[in-house]
């Protein structure tokens, strides 16, 4: 608590200096009519040759703020308009410009509006967080994918792993808890980041999708700018924000298995110019599992208000905060004890039987609260301070299972009570943005802390032999008249148990370079490093200390190239990074405790980008290799158990993804995925060269979508998609010898969907496959949601 609050009262003196030496910039502000004097809706206004911008709102009118003074070219566009540009001088710190009139008349500007709407709605690739630095897609040396909330609404999401579904380079395998376990190009990269701020890595707590604007997930370690913990990818979600209009929407899904679910999003502003901004977005959910026999439950409430205040365009501060409290059934990765089978349909288990009870639910809850104060303070340099604080705890039992000869499984209840943790994490990073003639350059200059702590209390039986799992009772798969017995929290207590508690807790000090320079808008260099230092408190055992406290620091870095020759249609791009994840002593192969070093990755890709037909076509293609050369290896022998750090990991392959808008009102998405990911060097020689386990070699997921725009079915639309996974093999496998079969997924929609309210009609798994995650947890067959949306 005492380097939180020193490190807080360090970048709060920073901020407050920024402050005191603010200098004034400009703000633009129009209003846009066409040639008969009605309001120019949806117009694109944009200050040429700088990254500022705006769109009209319903009067015409548009606000351009944060703009060094000078002499500016302001362009005003719309696909299918002739463009207009204007000279405007900035010598105040307010310039108004009144009523730009366009060539169009309000009749055919309608007309331009439809045509404009339905361009490439799900092709936003605008983020602050991939660089932290103002790069467009094209220039930006990094392949990224980033999921809409117009693709996850016509979609009819309900919950965050279906949301997940258009994402191309990864592969998503949803727990039970609600949380999302996903792997990109090979590695674990689970949603870690929110609004580029971390937070804890093992909260089990679901993620409510009603508050996300949209799900960005990067590619490659990114760790200049988001440290140690990724190799492959990583995910960053994106919350919505307050805004300067007032509305409301409140929404209802109903659903295949008993699915209810009640949505609201409220946003007013008030204050004379709008200064004051209120959002709140809430929740409740639930629905039951799918399985006819045994019974699960899905339940939570959620809300989550957010407050901005901007007195003026040089300055803003938001609060936002998200609150969750739930209760479901929890199911265990399940385990194989001697039963013959390659995979999870050849043993002889009830699909439709979940071998759990609704007394078995767990409680759990989830709260974070986030600040951040914007400020720019000259023409060239800008100040963003965060602050982010999550915590969470839970209270449930998983159910295991284990698959026995002989067609039997046997049950057991490992029982969190309870589990609890959170974290901190501060950022101050200041943004230059400087033009010396042809050459364009980004700095980014920041530091950040992160602390977290973890704990929990683990009861279950006591094993009837050393080494043995502790059953709470054995089924009879091959019985369908077998009596299976409801569980319960007493009914693991009512035998002797063993109770293990940890604490575990650390902190990590960085800072961190990044800086972008463009040459004559064609080429851009990125290049960027990073310090950290990182301090393990010694995890506590049943109240003693450990062993295993540690110090580290490492150095990390990253190297991008872009040339975009053809005016930001085709770009060329390529990046070396590297990523690292912290490890903690262990025995050697002496038997003494030994410091390891971070086990690091390095990564170089290439790639292709393409924005072409007026931004109807955006698409990337990448290849990819990702080396790891000092990963920890685990032995054990009769007498000791030991590690080394000469294990070695290999994952390449290919990524391509296309969002294409081909004429009016049709939208599609493309994305395919191959990966050869393996272990290079490993414990067993008969495992080099095998495949890592829980990443699939292929996936590939398709959606297209058309709606009506004009004549008697305006405002109708259908969609159609499909998503394939090919055979992944299941937790530990390094064998390779145990998979989840291969599966393809086909879901369909039909909606109406007009200015102020929406219908629709989901159908997931229209080919009512029966298939299994890579942890043996039966996913659904054929469900369908109906969706009705309404705004005020």
């Amino acid at each position: 608590m005492k380097d939180t609050k020193i490190i807080f009262t360090l970048l709060l003196s920073m901020f407050l200096n920024v402050v005191a030496n603010a200098q004034n910039m400009a703000t633009i502000k129009g209003k846009v009519k066409t040639s008969d004097g009605n309001p120019a809706a949806y117009i694109n206004v944009e200050l040429l040759n700088t990254n500022k911008g705006a769109i009209t709102d319903s009067n015409g009118a548009f606000t351009i703020t944060n703009i060094p003074r000078g002499n500016y070219k302001l362009q005003f566009h719309l696909l299918g308009l002739e463009n207009k540009i204007i000279d405007v001088v900035l010598n105040d710190e307010i310039v108004e410009i009144e009523n730009v009139i366009l060539k169009e008349n309000s009749i055919s500007l309608d007309e331009i509006i439809i045509v404009a709407q339905r361009l490439n709605q799900f092709a936003k690739k605008k983020t602050k967080y991939v660089t932290r630095l103002p790069l467009k897609n094209i220039n930006t040396p990094q392949s990224y994918s980033i999921v809409s909330h117009e693709l996850t609404t016509e979609q009819i999401s309900t919950d965050f792993g279906s949301s997940l579904k258009s994402v191309t380079g990864g592969n998503y395998i949803e727990a039970n808890t609600g949380a999302v376990s996903f792997y990109a190009r090979g590695f674990r990269a689970d949603a870690r980041i929110r609004n580029g701020m971390k937070f804890h890595k093992r909260s089990r707590t679901p993620i409510e999708n009603q508050n996300i604007e949209h799900v960005e997930v990067l590619k490659g370690s990114s760790v200049v700018n988001y440290g140690s913990g990724f190799y492959g990818g990583l995910m960053n979600i994106v919350t919505k924000k307050p805004m300067a209009t007032d509305r409301f929407e409140i929404g209802y899904n109903i659903g295949s298995f008993n699915l209810h679910k009640i949505t609201a999003d409220l946003n007013k502003a008030v204050g004379k110019n709008n200064e004051y901004m209120f959002r709140l977005n809430g929740s409740f959910y639930t629905e039951d599992g799918f399985q006819e026999k045994g019974s699960e439950i899905r339940r939570h409430y959620f809300m989550a208000p957010a407050f901005t205040y901007k007195p003026n365009d040089k300055f803003a501060i938001t609060v936002n905060s998200e609150f969750l409290k739930g209760k479901r059934n929890l199911n265990f990765a399940r385990f194989i004890k001697g039963a013959d089978g390659k995979t999870w349909g050849d043993f002889q288990w009830d699909y439709n039987n979940s071998y759990t009870n609704k007394e078995l639910a767990g409680d759990f809850d989830r709260s974070v609260i986030e600040a951040s104060a914007d400020y720019h303070f000259t023409k060239n340099w800008t100040s963003q301070t965060s602050i982010s604080h999550n915590n969470f705890s839970f209270t449930a039992p998983y159910l295991m299972t284990y698959f026995l000869p002989d067609g039997k499984m046997a049950r057991n209840i490992m029982l969190f009570d309870p589990e609890k943790g959170g974290s901190t994490n501060i950022r101050q990073d200041f943004i230059a943005d400087y033009n010396f003639g042809n050459i364009k350059n980004k700095t980014l200059i920041g530091g950040s802390f992160f602390k977290t702590n973890w704990e929990f209390t683990r009861k279950m039986r006591e094993p009837l032999a050393p080494g043995q799992p502790a059953f709470v009772d054995i089924v009879d798969l091959t019985n369908p008249d077998a009596q299976i017995n409801d569980l319960s929290i007493d009914v693991l207590l009512s035998k002797p148990i063993v109770a293990v508690s940890q604490v575990l807790k650390d902190q990590n000090l960085a800072g961190y370079l990044n800086n972008a320079i463009t040459f004559y808008d064609k080429i851009t260099l990125l290049t960027g490093i990073r310090y950290d230092k990182f301090k393990n408190d010694p995890t506590i055992v049943n109240n003693k200390k450990g062993k295993d406290a540690y110090d580290q620091d490492k150095l990390s870095y990253n190297v991008g190239l872009t040339i975009n020759p053809f005016n930001d249609k085709i770009a060329l791009f390529g990046n070396h990074m590297n990523g690292f994840i912290n490890e903690g002593p262990g025995l050697n192969k002496e038997g003494v405790y030994q410091n390891f070093d971070p086990v690091e990755s390095r990564q170089w890709e290439a790639g292709l980008k393409l924005n072409l037909f007026d931004g109807r076509l955006k698409s990337t293609f990448s290849y990819y290799n990702i080396d790891i050369d000092n990963f920890i290896l685990s032995y054990r022998t009769p007498t000791l158990s030991y590690k080394t750090q000469d294990g070695k990991l290999s994952s390449k392959g290919i990524e391509f993804d296309l969002i294409a808008n081909p004429f009016k009102g049709l939208n599609i998405v493309l994305g395919y995925t191959y990966n050869d990911a393996k272990n290079v060097k490993f414990t067993k020689p008969a495992f080099e060269g095998k495949r890592l386990p829980l990443t699939p070699e292929q996936t590939a997921n398709a959606w297209a979508s058309y709606k009506f725009t004009k004549g008697n079915l305006k405002g109708f639309g259908l969609g159609l998609g499909a998503n394939y996974v090919s055979k992944i093999y299941k937790a530990f496998d390094y064998a390779n010898t145990f998979w989840a079969e291969p599966y393809t997924t086909v879901d369909g929609t039909v909606f109406y969907q007009k200015s102020n309210y929406r219908i629709g009609i989901k159908l997931n798994n229209i080919s009512n496959q029966e298939y299994y995650n890579a942890y043996g947890i039966a996913q659904k067959p054929f469900n369908c949601v109906l969706g009705l949306n309404y705004s005020f």
